[in-house]
């Protein structure tokens, strides 16, 4: 592409993605004071930007100061998009994947079931739904993954990978990162406006293309309670471009982990999960807010 055409190709890219007039847009707009570029646009930016330039453009490249000008620099100076994406071969192997399944079925879930009475609710409503599928749930507890990974099938558990926070489990929680990734199949993904949020997008993409399901938490941070906190818009986001099922999840229960003076293994707690129908964003035209909003309200109903 000429150089003389990329200033009129990104304002008309800008103009469909911010919703606003091409005309008002000039080279020296701010995109996020003027056009109100926020994480969730962003993305959808840099993702846009591929398909148009053939370059990718790090999302952290784009801040609170930069102007068209700056982003057709940032343009111009990029390398060409990657045409494949490195993910982590290892936990998806076979040999991982049957330590995984030995792991929880003779550790992790019978030490639940020493402190949990386990109640599953309607897993049926996605028993014929064709994989891969995202499913997304509430978040009360850091050992959620365990709770949901007990109450699924083995179909679907067999070839399940989970989104964990990048700056808390591959973070904070670092020295058990092994474990995590070897038991849970844990990949990072990153919450933060300072961080490269569509490399978690782009991670997501390539396990449901090779058949792998992935489970999330739209809530973006635990609750340590059963009422819910608002979700992230990513959800919605991600639901319109992965193409694939959403299986809405309530989990009630997990709180008692938290807070408690006395030992988790002084009482038998009840926990319960339960699945709602498979949801499907065909609709291009459902905004980004109104798609986070419609899962969000799934969740809440169960």
């Amino acid at each position: 592409m000429q150089k003389d055409e990329q200033l009129p190709q990104l304002v008309a890219l800008l103009a469909a993605i911010t919703d606003t007039n091409a005309k008002d847009i000039a080279s020296d707009t701010v995109l996020v004071r003027d056009l109100q570029l926020d994480s969730i646009l962003r993305i959808e930016l840099v993702t846009r930007i591929e398909d148009v330039f053939g370059v990718t453009v790090p999302e952290v490249n784009i801040t609170a100061k930069t102007s068209v000008t700056d982003l057709l620099a940032l343009i111009n100076v990029a390398n060409p998009v990657e045409k494949r994406l490195k993910i982590k071969e290892w936990p998806l192997s076979l040999f991982a994947r049957i330590i995984r399944y030995v792991g929880q079925s003779f550790f992790f879930f019978p030490l639940m079931r020493l402190v949990t009475k386990l109640e599953v609710a309607d897993q049926d409503n996605f028993k014929d739904v064709k994989y891969p599928v995202i499913i997304m749930s509430n978040h009360i507890s850091l050992f959620d993954g365990i709770f949901l990974s007990a109450a699924l099938n083995i179909k679907v558990r067999n070839r399940l990978a989970y989104a964990a926070a990048k700056d808390s489990i591959f973070g904070e929680f670092r020295k058990y990162l092994p474990a995590i990734q070897l038991f849970f199949n844990a990949f990072p993904f990153p919450r933060k406006e300072n961080e490269d949020i569509k490399s978690g997008f782009n991670y997501t993409g390539a396990l449901l293309d090779r058949g792998w399901s992935v489970a999330l938490f739209p809530e973006g941070r635990v609750s340590h309670s059963d009422t819910m906190n608002e979700f992230k818009r990513g959800a919605g986001l991600m639901a319109s471009l992965m193409n694939v099922p959403i299986i809405p999840v309530r989990i009630k229960g997990t709180a008692f982990i938290y807070g408690s003076k006395k030992s988790i293994f002084s009482k038998r707690h009840s926990v319960s999960i339960k699945f709602g129908k498979p949801l499907y964003f065909v609709d291009k035209s459902e905004s980004y807010e109104d798609a986070t909003r419609r899962i969000e309200h799934a969740i809440r109903e169960l």
